[in-house]
C-alpha cells in the first residue's frame, strides 16, 4: 500500500504505480471517508482522479463511489491509447497475433504489399519503422537488425498481456530512446485467487476455395489447416506475499502455397530452338505438337548458320543440354501463366509450409515488505517453420528441399520497486533478450541458373544469428508538492553474432538480356564480371532473331578450347575503342 498527503491545495500525486486495479481511499479530518475499490491504472499512461468530501462524518465513516477517472490526459503531451486484458483477449485477432492490435492507433500506417514494407510492420506518423521502441515489462525486446516496428523478439499471447499502451507522438523522456513509437507491453501477474484458462481455436481446409489457376492446371486446393491452443495458470504462492502465473501456447499450421516456376519443353532440351516466323508460315520440320507459325533450329542448323557468318563452329555444351532434357521430364509442364509457350512453359504444384510453435511464459511477484516490490519473468519459444514459397523463396519444386527456420529466443527480467519515502521512488529493471535463429537453405552445390528457362534451386543458403541484448534501467521519481520530477538512465549491450554461407558457393549464369543482339550466351565467372564465351542452347526464344552480330576485330572462338581471357579482353577492347561493337559488355 502506498500513502500521500496532499497540498495545501489538495492536489496529490502517487507516482511510480504499477499497473492494475487499485482501490483508493481519502481521508480528512471532519469528513466521511471515500471509498473508490475500482480505479484502473494502465501502463504509462497519467490518470487523474478528483476526490470530493461531500458527507460530513467521522472518519470511521466510510462513502463508496464508482468512477470520477478522467480518461482524457491532461499530465503530460502523450498521445496514445491502452489496451487492457479484456480487450486483448476479446477482440478478434488473425491467429491471436498481437502486433496486429499494436497497429490499430491514431497516425499507424499499416503494412502495405510491399515485401520490404510487409517485413517491416508499418510506420508512425512518417518515422522510418526502426524508430518505433518496444519493452515488456520495461526491458528492451526489440529485433536490433531487422529494424521492424510493432515487433517483439519474445511473442506474447493474449491469455500473458496485462494490458499494452502505443504511445504514438510524444512520448517521455522515461518510454524509450527514438523517435517513432513507444510500445509497452507488461505480462499477466498471480493474484490471491487461482485464475486459470484452457482453449483450443481452429480452423480447417474444408472452409477454404481453391484459386482459379490452381483449377485450371487441375492442382487440389492448398492445404489450411491452423490450430492455436493451450492454457494459464495464476494463483497464490504466499497469499499476501508471493504469487505466480504460467501460460504455454502451442501453434501448428499445415499450409500449402501454390507456386508457378518456369520450365523447358522437351524440345529444348533437345537443343530445338523454336521462334515466331516473320511471315507466319509454319516450318514443317518442327517437332509434332509446335505451334502454328512457328520456325524451327536444331543444333546442326545453328551451328551451321554461326560456321557461315564466322568460319568456326561455336560448339554445344552438351552438360546444360543434359540439364535442360532432365528438368522437362521431371517437371512436365502444366500452367500457361509462365514462359513463352515455345520453349519453355509453366509448372505449378503446391508447395508445403508447416509451421510449428511453442510459447512459454512465466512470472513471479514479490511484496517483501510494504516499500518493497519485485518480480521475475521467464520466456522461451521454439519455433520450427518452413519458409513459405514466393519467386525466389522457400520450396523449388516437390523433390527439392524445403528450407526451414528454427527459431528460439529466450528472455529473463527482474525488476525491484523500493519505495523509499511517499514522495520518493525508485524502480530497477535488468533484462536479458536473446534473439536467437538457424535457417536452413535449400542446396550446398554451386549456383547454376539459366535464366527465364530453368533455376534447379532458390539457392537459399544457410543463416545463423544469436544477438543478446542486456538492458538495464534505473528510475527515479520524486513529487515536491504539485512538481514531479524524474531522473535515470537506461543502458543496453548489444552483441550481434552472425554466420551465412551466402557467399561460399561459385556462380554461373546463362543471361539472355546481356546479349539482345546477339547469337552467344554469356556466363559469368566468379568476380561476376569476365565473360566467357558458352554456346549453350537456351535463350527466351521469342526474342531470338538468329541475327549474329559480329565483333570487327577477331573471331569467337570455340567454347573451351582455352584461350586465355586476357587476350579476349583486350580484343573486346579494341572493338569498343574503334566503336565496332553494337552493344559494350559490361
Amino acid at each position: 500500500s502506498r500513502t500521500v498527503t496532499s497540498a495545501e491545495n489538495g492536489s496529490y500525486q502517487i507516482p511510480q504505480l504499477a499497473p492494475g486495479l487499485y482501490k483508493i481511499k481519502a481521508e480528512a479530518t471532519g469528513f466521511a471517508s471515500i471509498e473508490n475499490a475500482n480505479v484502473q491504472v494502465l501502463v504509462n499512461t497519467p490518470l487523474t482522479l478528483n476526490l470530493s468530501f461531500t458527507q460530513v462524518g467521522g472518519v470511521a465513516d466510510t462513502v463508496t463511489i464508482t468512477g470520477g477517472e478522467t480518461t482524457l490526459n491532461t499530465t503530460d503531451a502523450t498521445i496514445g491509447n491502452s489496451f487492457n486484458s479484456t480487450k486483448v483477449i476479446e477482440l478478434p485477432l488473425n491467429a491471436r497475433n498481437i502486433p496486429g492490435l499494436l497497429s490499430l492507433q491514431s497516425g499507424v500506417t499499416p503494412a502495405t504489399g510491399n515485401e520490404d514494407d510487409v517485413q517491416r510492420g508499418g510506420h508512425v506518423n512518417g518515422a522510418r519503422s526502426d524508430q518505433s521502441n518496444v519493452t515488456l515489462d520495461g526491458v528492451d525486446v526489440n529485433e536490433q537488425q531487422g529494424g521492424r516496428a510493432f515487433f517483439s523478439v519474445l511473442r506474447l499471447t493474449p491469455d500473458s498481456l496485462q494490458e499494452f499502451r502505443v504511445t504514438t507522438t510524444n512520448a517521455n523522456a522515461d518510454a524509450g530512446r527514438s523517435s517513432g513509437a513507444q510500445v509497452a507491453l507488461v505480462t499477466k501477474s498471480g493474484t490471491d485467487n487461482y485464475h486459470g484458462s484452457l482453449y483450443e481455436y481452429h480452423r480447417n481446409t474444408i472452409t477454404s476455395a481453391n484459386d482459379w489457376f490452381n483449377n485450371k492446371a487441375g492442382v487440389e486446393r492448398p492445404a489450411l489447416i491452423r490450430n492455436n491452443f493451450g492454457g494459464s495458470l495464476g494463483g497464490p504462492i504466499r497469499k499476501g506475499r508471493a504469487f505466480f502465473f504460467f501460460n504455454y501456447e502451442g501453434f501448428r499450421e499445415a499450409k500449402g502455397t501454390s507456386v508457378v516456376r518456369t520450365v523447358p519443353f522437351a524440345t529444348l532440351g533437345q537443343g530445338i530452338v523454336r521462334y515466331k516466323s516473320a511471315d507466319g508460315k509454319s516450318d514443317p520440320t518442327c517437332p509434332a505438337g509446335t505451334p502454328a507459325g512457328t520456325t524451327c533450329q536444331t543444333v546442326a542448323q545453328i551451328n551451321a548458320a554461326y560456321l557461315n557468318a564466322n568460319g568456326v563452329s561455336p560448339g554445344i555444351n552438351n552438360t546444360a543440354l543434359g540439364v535442360l532434357a532432365a528438368a522437362a521430364q521431371r517437371y512436365r509442364a502444366n500452367d500457361t501463366s509462365t514462359g513463352d509457350g515455345l520453349n519453355t512453359s509453366g509448372f505449378r504444384f503446391n508447395a508445403s509450409a508447416p509451421v510449428r510453435q511453442e510459447t512459454y511464459i512465466a512470472r513471479f511477484d514479490f511484496n517483501l515488505a510494504n516499500n518493497h516490490n519485485a518480480f521475475a519473468r521467464l520466456n522461451y519459444q521454439n519455433d520450427n517453420s518452413t519458409i513459405a514459397a514466393t519467386d525466389t523463396t522457400g520450396q523449388r519444386f516437390p523433390d527439392t528441399p524445403a528450407p526451414a527456420i528454427w527459431n528460439h529466443p529466450t528472455g529473463i527480467s527482474v525488476g525491484h520497486a523500493w519505495t523509499i519515502s511517499n514522495t520518493l521512488v525508485n524502480n530497477f529493471r535488468y533484462g536479458l533478450t536473446r534473439a536467437a535463429f538457424s535457417q536452413g537453405g535449400d542446396s550446398a552445390q554451386n549456383d547454376i541458373v539459366f535464366r527465364y528457362v530453368f533455376e534447379p534451386f532458390n539457392y537459399q543458403r544457410t543463416v545463423a544469428r544469436v544477438t543478446p541484448v542486456h538492458n538495464i534501467t534505473d528510475d527515479i521519481s520524486w513529487s515536491k508538492g504539485q512538481h514531479s520530477l524524474q531522473f535515470g538512465a537506461n543502458l543496453r549491450f548489444i552483441t550481434n553474432n552472425r554466420l551465412s554461407y551466402a557467399t561460399t558457393y561459385d556462380y554461373a549464369l546463362t543471361n539472355p538480356s546481356y546479349y539482345d543482339n546477339s547469337g552467344d550466351v554469356l556466363v559469368f565467372d566468379d568476380d561476376k564480371r569476365d565473360m566467357d564465351d558458352r554456346a549453350v542452347v537456351d535463350g527466351k526464344a521469342i526474342d531470338i532473331t538468329l541475327r549474329l552480330w559480329l565483333e570487327a576485330h577477331g573471331q569467337k572462338m570455340p567454347a573451351n578450347t582455352g584461350h586465355d581471357k586476357l587476350m579476349e579482353r583486350a580484343a573486346a577492347a579494341q572493338a569498343v575503342a574503334a566503336g565496332d561493337l553494337e552493344e559494350s559488355l559490361v
